[in-house]
């Protein structure tokens, strides 16, 4: 007959009648502990932005020089006709063209601003290195998983290359320190 085990709480673990441990797990992303734990997880939505052909919708740009921003997802909504978008990460240059800011949400209960810059229908920038393109039908909704990090003044944009009268963007990251 073996030690019974217990953990640091002196509780002992459950087990079945075929004496197996009992446990449940689960896991947290990351962008969900980081919300939770320093409070530096944010989206930059554009909302219903009518947007011209090859204008971006959504650009955000890391400004902070010790954490890199981490773009944990993107969401495109579609808008009143079935549209093509390029994402594509601007390294060159640290400015934005022009456009209408996007105030970040903070996505924890810290009230945290961000140490990046966010805008929405910037018509002058240069199209860096394209790394997807996605399709979105009327109305259609596409989530796309991603890890792209960005350090100090890059910048990763969403363009839209068919003409629509609608649609909506965002950009969920949060940053961690700089190793």
């Amino acid at each position: 007959m073996g030690l019974p085990i217990s953990g640091i709480s002196d509780n002992r673990l459950d087990v079945n009648s075929r004496k197996e441990v009992l446990m449940s797990a689960s896991m947290m992303p990351e962008i969900t502990k980081v919300a939770l734990t320093t409070g530096d997880a944010y989206v930059w939505m554009s909302q219903d932005a009518d947007i011209d052909l090859a204008d971006t919708m959504n650009s955000v740009r890391n400004d902070s020089s010790s954490q890199d921003l981490v773009i944990d997802r993107i969401v495109i909504v579609g808008g009143t006709v079935a549209s093509r978008y390029e994402i594509h990460r601007i390294s060159e240059g640290s400015a934005f063209a022009g456009g209408t800011f996007i105030a970040a949400v903070n996505l924890g209960a810290s009230g945290k601003i961000p140490d990046a810059s966010g805008y929405t229908h910037d018509t002058g920038n240069t199209q860096g290195t394209v790394v997807l393109e996605v399709g979105v039908g009327v109305l259609g909704t596409r989530v796309i998983q991603c890890d792209f990090t960005l350090s100090t003044k890059q910048i990763l944009a969403i363009d839209q290359e068919t003409e629509n009268a609608a649609g909506a963007t965002m950009i969920f990251g949060y940053f961690i320190d700089r190793e």
